[in-house]
């Protein structure tokens, strides 16, 4: 292994504990503060540092229209979409469960790209991978049969926001690879802005944030989100995307939810029960088939 082989592996796990953090900062910040406003601040943090990193690098604004365009296209359908619906999940669901169901989103951009861009040829792997991933998340969504035999009091629509916002993560990458990004960390910070300028009216109006108590932990939380994983993530995910390739980064999605069940297991003493695990295992072999 080469050193520029090891500093790829470095940035992986690097990316794989930045993001699979980010559900545990959900779950603390959502404890005291709602949805929206949780955006609105990630996205505030995250936007400030990268137009400050745009200064200090001396980088230009294109002028193109469709740069803009996508810009706002993957603020709304990137960003406040799936970071809103994630957020509203983990109200009821463990930070452990979230990254756990976050894992099927290879698949579900899998199904998006054969079904709207008939771009994406299903070999036997992948319908056995895909159909392997659509058990694993029965498994997950399934209530505990000892526990109540009512499906709904499993926070089932709780744990369905979270799987649609891998729906909407799939059209952003979809769309994404469409568009040359030529300017990842420009395009980045004006990502952020559009997510900003859209989530902050919502926040002010629905939630009143000056009227939340908000704990220091939370804050915190709230700040790790926006520079971490949504600043600092972002740069790291467009270097590892240029050095590595997109193949070598696809392994970053075995390890996300493994780092997010370590980190829920660890500081929030969250509980995983063996038919999650299964599911989550189920879902990973079939992310692997799914490759061939």
């Amino acid at each position: 292994m080469n050193q520029q082989e090891i500093k790829n592996w470095i940035l992986l796990l690097s990316l794989s504990i930045i993001w699979g953090s980010s559900f545990l900062f959900i779950k603390i910040a959502i404890a005291t503060v709602p949805p929206l406003t949780i955006v609105a601040g990630r996205t505030f943090f995250s936007a400030v540092l990268l137009i400050l990193l745009c200064i200090f690098m001396y980088l230009k604004y294109p002028k193109r229209k469709s740069f803009w365009i996508y810009c706002l296209v993957a603020a709304i359908l990137g960003n406040c979409i799936p970071f809103s619906l994630i957020s509203w999940g983990e109200e009821k669901v463990t930070s452990s469960m979230a990254g756990m169901l976050m894992s099927i989103m290879p698949l579900t951009t899998l199904m998006l790209s054969y079904l709207f861009l008939r771009n994406e040829v299903i070999t036997k792997y992948k319908f056995i991978g895909f159909m392997l991933g659509f058990l694993g998340i029965v498994l997950l969504l399934s209530p505990n049969i000892q526990v109540s035999n009512n499906f709904l009091t499993d926070n089932i629509l709780h744990k369905g926001a979270i799987l649609l916002a891998t729906v909407f993560y799939a059209i952003t990458s979809i769309i994404a690879k469409k568009y040359d990004q030529k300017e990842p960390i420009v395009t980045s910070a004006i990502v952020m802005v559009f997510a900003l300028l859209v989530m902050t009216p919502f926040s002010l109006y629905f939630e009143q944030p000056w009227n939340i108590g908000f704990s220091t932990e939370a804050l915190i939380s709230i700040f790790m989100l926006g520079i971490g994983g949504s600043a600092v993530g972002t740069v790291i995910y467009f270097k590892l995307i240029t050095d590595a390739g997109p193949t070598f980064f696809s392994l970053i999605n075995y390890l996300i939810p493994i780092f997010a069940l370590i980190f829920g297991i660890s500081f929030l003493n969250e509980v995983v029960t063996s038919r999650e695990i299964l599911g989550l295992l189920i879902i990973l072999v079939g992310m692997y088939l799914s490759r061939y």
